[in-house]
């Protein structure tokens, strides 16, 4: 199931993501800067014609003066960027800036080189302006857009890890609370035999046994306090420094990715095209892009073999050989068709590889930020449904031990106690009610369980989720009679987890609303959870979301995130005054406890 965000007619998604990339409040980074720099030095120095050696780098060296330049007059732009809050506001600044940039760039050049090495250029301003405004506004939204998802992908799997700790630390705490409630019971169980001992010892009338009974209930009042008693509640979580995702560890060439090899070859073959046909004419730029296409596809092929079929250290270094060989083969191609000075070749044998180099650095990075947001969004989900399913059985044996001292145990003290208030028991019927019970008293301490009531997989998955969210949630009368269906409810229970999974992915801001309504003929039943974010407007394929096949919808509102899913059910009557269900965070589960087998 992809994710469905509503789009603007008229605009095309390679535009869209573009303008996201220029207009999204961080196009200028460090990324950015990196990048520039090199396009600066390796592509865009001026080096119009034939120079010698020392020329060529003199030539390199006032590009990256002029580049120093251009950083130090950005660098306010830079941070009026951050603080502007319209994204076309943004988006109309950063095309500014690329489009002054590109224009006065050549000539920056120019004086620099002419200033202090005494350098002469053709002009060719025409060529020269082109060159720079492609590279600016092909090669710089393309980093951006990669630093925007990585970090986004960050951020998102730094809220995914906090909640996990916060879920990590409630099964410590949950364990504790089941520990104290065997504890208690045993403990509770052992003081009642001990009475009934001391009951069946003595002389046995109508007043012994019912104090002993009033016991009992005392006793399962007890029980069901402490079963209404939050688990060490601890409202709300927050980023601590102990809770921050640890770094990743791995060599440098491991967090290598492997780059689309089009963008590669055609960042460097737009770049270098107004100079090969200076020096060649266009016969040497057809010669020179027939040997980039070839020598660029042979190396995409070794590396998607070797990412393919080694490990990530050894398909980093193929990497980084192939793309440095493709580099040589473009200078041993220029020294073949053309005369120009060495040091000039060094250009392909530098720029190809870095070019390859930074891309790979961008795509590795993206790469690993969303597969720790989507194995974390994972483990999250399972984690909460696991402290869910442990928090029942950790209350199980008290909700059966309230059960059977209230009922079981209580109505044998009650026919007991009629037989005493008419004549004193026999031995037999003193044994029979040490037998009857027993057998109530092993079974509670045995943690025998009737299994949950339908609909306590909710209450207890929205009591779960109340640590790391604040949860509102309500359910109509009609969806009520619904969840009665084990698989309805299970249904529903999962769509829940999935969207409070997506609340702490997509926004900081830990709150979630969760509404549950069913069709007036009750023939489906529709939920939706709600909580503030921001959809990516290009996501990938959810993993949770395809378990729902095309039932599924997830979708910007606003300044929302909204996940509706729709549950087909069979239609049951709806209870005749059943008011509606609300929760209000911090959530416990309530469950009127089971009835004996009869």
């Amino acid at each position: 199931m992809t994710q469905r965000v509503p789009r603007r007619r008229g605009r095309v998604a390679p535009f869209d993501d573009w303008w996201s990339a220029v207009s999204g409040g961080r196009f200028f980074t460090w990324w950015t800067l990196v990048a520039s720099g090199l396009a600066a030095v390796f592509l865009l120095s001026p080096i119009s014609g034939p120079l010698s050696p020392t020329e060529t780098a003199a030539a390199m060296f006032a590009s990256f003066l002029t580049w120093v330049v251009i950083v130090l007059v950005v660098f306010p732009v830079a941070v009026v960027e951050r603080r502007l809050q319209r994204p076309t506001v943004r988006g109309a600044l950063v095309v500014v800036v690329l489009v002054t940039v590109s224009l006065l760039r050549p000539f920056l050049n120019d004086a620099t080189g002419g200033m202090l090495f005494g350098l002469v250029s053709e002009a060719h301003w025409a060529q020269r302006i082109a060159t720079n405004a492609l590279i600016w506004f092909t090669l710089l939204p393309l980093v951006a857009a990669a630093a925007s998802v990585y970090e986004e992908s960050r951020r998102s799997g730094t809220r995914l890890s906090a909640a996990l700790s916060v879920f990590e630390d409630l099964q410590r705490r949950i364990a504790h609370y089941g520990d104290e409630n065997g504890r208690l019971l045993t403990e509770e169980i052992r003081r009642l035999r001990v009475q009934r001992d001391d009951l069946l010892d003595r002389a046995v009338d109508f007043d012994a046994v019912r104090a002993f009974a009033d016991d009992v209930r005392a006793t399962s009042h007890r029980l069901d306090e402490r079963l209404q008693t939050p688990i060490d509640h601890r409202p709300g979580y927050a980023l601590s420094a102990g809770e921050r995702r640890r770094p990743r560890t791995g060599s440098f060439l491991a967090q290598l990715g492997r780059p689309p090899a089009a963008l590669v070859l055609v960042v460097y073959f737009l770049a270098s095209a107004p100079y090969t046909v200076m020096v060649g004419g266009w016969p040497l730029l057809l010669a020179a892009g027939s040997l980039l296409v070839a020598f660029g596809v042979i190396a995409d092929l070794i590396a998607r073999w070797a990412q393919a079929r080694a490990t990530p250290p050894v398909a980093g270094a193929v990497f980084l050989v192939v793309w440095t060989a493709a580099g040589a083969g473009m200078s041993a191609g220029g020294a073949a068709l053309t005369s120009i000075a060495a040091m000039v070749l060094l250009v392909p044998l530098l720029s190809i590889p870095g070019l390859a180099l930074v891309c790979a650095i961008g795509v590795g990075a993206m790469n690993r930020a969303e597969a720790d947001r989507q194995s974390l969004s994972q483990l999250l989900a399972a984690t909460s449904s696991l402290v869910t399913s442990q928090t029942a059985r950790a209350r199980d044996p008290l909700w059966r031990g309230v059960d059977l001292l209230h009922d079981r145990v209580q109505s044998t003290c009650v026919i007991f106690a009629a037989r005493a208030d008419e004549r004193p028991p026999t031995p037999e019927e003193r044994e029979k009610f040490r037998r009857d019970t027993d057998l109530a008293f092993d079974e509670i301490l045995a943690g025998a369980s009737a299994g949950p009531l339908v609909g306590d997989d909710i209450d207890g998955l929205l009591a779960t989720w109340s640590e790391v969210l604040d949860v509102r949630a309500e359910i109509d009368p009609l969806a009520i009679a619904a969840l009665q269906a084990p698989a309805v409810a299970a249904a529903v229970g999962n769509i829940i987890s999935e969207g409070f999974v997506n609340a702490v992915k997509h926004s900081s801001a830990r709150a979630a609303r969760v509404r549950v309504t069913s069709a007036p003929d009750g023939s489906a039943v529709s939920v939706a959870v709600v909580s503030p974010g921001t959809l990516r407007a290009h996501g990938a394929r959810g993993l949770g979301l395809s378990a729902f096949d095309d039932r599924a919808r997830l979708t910007q509102v606003g300044r929302d995130v909204v996940l509706e899913v729709a549950v087909p059910t069979v239609t049951a009557p709806a209870p005749t005054r059943a008011p509606s269900r609300r929760w209000d965070a911090p959530t416990e589960p309530v469950r009127v406890p089971p009835r004996p087998a009869r």
